[in-house]
């Protein structure tokens, strides 16, 4: 039987015996558990009302609670067999479990619980009393929301009901055969693939990192549909724009327009003034804060198309595809030609990691205005990276592909002005072509070419900002109505210190309890008015993969091409400079992390492939190798348990359906 074969026999036989043991030991455990006997006494809590038909009345007041007494039993597992059946649109209630046993005379708590509607294997819970059970009581948390329950029974030591889900197993199939081929010893080390195969798998690769992506952005129905003004700025300035003009038609109130400083919130509040949120206000009208790039891009073709408003996860989609093809045409360009050692599979996980750990998780699952801009300038960014890089061919430019690099960059000033500083990265890249501009007409002619697009969209935007606000460089992000005053805002440099740590060194609050990631603390040095919102840990806490950045100077000795060493370099000061002015321009957003994840992780990647391209130790590579997919694969996860953080508008409480599926299927120990 061919080697192949047997591996993948072996790994699915494998998976299987995981998805029908372990991922099931609950089930099997139960088997163990003893019958008990069902002489005990079974009461209702006041706040409920036992309608003789096998339904219970919530009532309005006392405590909603199922109380069982003088069990005197041995019990290692509660079954909860109810459900709620109006309202019908809850799905679940949490409960708080108190007992009492031969250890504890007087309830006590032992945690709480989730039971879903519909669902068996939630309405098991494991408990461990201290010696024999004597009593417990099931109080009903969010009893408030619902109106009747269908009542069937609460019985003990029951059969867990066995669980096996498709997902997982594939899921535990396609990880372990990840771990298997970057093994030290896989032979994927020393086997040589086509160039048709890595073009296959490429593309493979990016389809289903684009669907994933597309799942995500359409996983939270709250932003399926923008209702609220806020989140509709782009749509209504693309109409603006079509009859020529730069500011939106929404009337302002007298109000607004009478307030001596309608940037102070808590005098807006005081009045009563009526205001739309999170828009520029400037000499009596509304104008957008937010980059305007977008909505040229992909709002106004479409409305002067339809008629029709282009909704915001679409353009959230169209960017992020866009960002996943060109950070793996990026990728693989860097390998060809810089890195030839480097084994092809290698090429697609690095990518991998770049794409899923950049902060695009939170951007596309909250699909709205305030992260459209973001993933578009991250997009142009790359783009442009990847048609400057492609440009150079030994010692000749190709000045189409560097007008098509500089024009995506310098569009990024319309978008996210911050994206703007990854100009900088091409002085390292044509340093080599800049320095001979005196003496070489060609590379005079490609140095206008690479300048003509910022000349250009400089041009463009200045005049824009200049219509608006009557002065070129003023993007007006000071006159956002929004929670302080940002015309006074100014620049203090205790903030830095704060931003500095939360976006990059903070440790996450990882649990083992579902969804196993927490809000970190909002613990804060600066005494004043910042922006904050949930945070999830430290960029660099979060992915330890990038701390290889600070080894950036004792690698600087293997890089064959200096140029490729000064683009890291250059990277990582982009990436610093950009925390900083989020932190001061913005505040502290778990959204910023795309303005400048970027910038680190690209670093990294080229700091690991010339650790790997350059190493002479043969035997120690494979484990190198090995040891970079360990790091870039707790990235990966970790970014990944982003989708199920409690932040703003969480699918936590918007899509409940989604989330309970994830709890059966990862929460398998429960």
């Amino acid at each position: 039987m061919n080697k192949k074969i047997k591996v993948f026999i072996f790994i699915l036989l494998t998976s299987l015996l995981l998805e029908l043991g372990l991922f099931n030991f609950r089930t099997i455990e139960s088997f163990l558990f003893k019958q008990v006997d069902y002489n005990y006494d079974f009461s209702l809590g006041d706040g409920l009302n036992n309608n003789g038909d096998g339904t219970i009345t919530v009532l309005k007041n006392g405590e909603k609670s199922f109380i069982i007494e003088n069990i005197n039993q041995e019990v290692d597992n509660v079954r909860l067999n109810f459900n709620i059946i109006e309202p019908d649109n809850i799905i679940d209630f949490e409960s708080e479990i108190f007992i009492s046993d031969e250890g504890n005379a007087n309830y006590y708590s032992i945690g709480n619980h989730t039971n879903i509607n519909n669902n068996l294997r939630s309405s098991y819970i494991r408990i461990h009393p201290y010696g024999k059970l004597k009593s417990i009581k099931i109080v009903l948390n969010n009893a408030n929301y619902f109106e009747k329950i269908q009542f069937n029974d609460i019985s003990f030591n029951k059969r867990v009901v066995f669980s096996f889900s498709l997902i997982r197993l594939i899921a535990t199939f396609f990880i372990i055969s990840l771990f298997y081929m970057f093994r030290s010893k896989s032979k994927m080390y020393n086997s040589q693939i086509s160039l048709n195969t890595k073009t296959i798998s490429t593309i493979i690769i990016i389809i289903l990192e684009i669907l994933l992506f597309v799942g995500i952005a359409k996983a939270n129905p709250v932003f399926q549909i923008d209702k609220n003004p806020n989140l509709t700025e782009y749509q209504r300035l693309a109409r603006s724009f079509a009859n020529g003009d730069f500011y939106l038609y929404d009337e302002v109130s007298k109000e607004l327009l009478n307030m001596k400083n309608p940037y102070d919130l808590s005098e807006r509040d005081r009045l009563g003034v009526k205001y739309l949120w999170d828009h520029a206000y400037y000499n009596g009208k509304y104008y957008v804060y937010f980059g305007a790039g977008p909505v040229i891009l992909y709002y106004l073709p479409y409305y002067l198309a339809t008629g029709n408003d282009l909704p915001n996860h679409i353009a959230i989609i169209i960017s992020i595809s866009l960002f996943i093809i060109f950070t793996n045409l990026l990728i693989n360009k860097i390998i060809e030609k810089r890195f030839k050692n480097i084994k092809f599979p290698f090429n697609i996980f690095l990518s991998s990691m770049i794409i899923i750990s950049c902060g695009t998780i939170n951007n596309t699952l909250y699909a709205t205005i305030y992260n459209v801009p973001i993933l578009t300038a991250l997009a142009l960014t790359v783009m442009g990276i990847y048609f400057w890089f492609d440009s150079i061919n030994d010692n000749n430019i190709n000045n189409t592909k560097v007008i098509i690099g500089s024009l995506c960059i310098a569009y990024t000033i319309l978008c996210r002005p911050q994206f703007i500083l990854a100009s900088f990265l091409a002085i390292p890249l044509f340093y080599k072509f800049i320095i001979t501009i005196k003496d070489n007409k060609d590379n005079r002619k490609s140095f206008i070419y690479a300048l003509l697009p910022y000349l250009i969209v400089g041009i463009v935007t200045c005049y824009y900002n200049y219509k608006r606000f009557n002065l070129p460089f003023d993007f007006g992000a000071n006159y956002n109505l929004t929670t302080n005053d940002m015309t006074k805002r100014g620049f203090e440099l205790d903030r830095t210190f704060d931003g500095l740590f939360k976006y990059l060194f903070e440790f996450p609050v990882i649990t083992n309890t579902f969804p196993f990631i927490k809000n970190t603390l909002e613990n804060f040095n600066y005494k004043g008015i910042t922006i904050y919102e949930n945070m999830f840990g430290g960029l660099f806490i979060t992915n330890i993969i990038l701390w290889i950045n600070l080894f950036i100077f004792k690698i600087k000795k293997l890089f064959k091409d200096k140029d490729l060493y000064y683009f890291s370099l250059v990277s990582l000061i982009i990436g610093f400079v950009i925390v900083l002015l989020d932190t001061q321009m913005s505040g502290i957003l778990q959204r910023y992390f795309a303005d400048f994840a970027f910038f680190f992780f690209i670093s990294a990647s080229i700091l690991i492939l010339v650790l790997l391209n350059e190493f002479n130790n043969k035997e120690f590579i494979t484990d190198l190798y090995f040891i970079f997919f360990v790091l870039g694969f707790i990235s990966i996860i970790f970014n990944l348990l982003l989708f199920l953080g409690n932040g703003q508008h969480s699918i936590m409480v918007y899509n409940k359906e989604l989330v309970y599926k994830l709890y059966e299927i990862l929460w398998w120990w429960r």
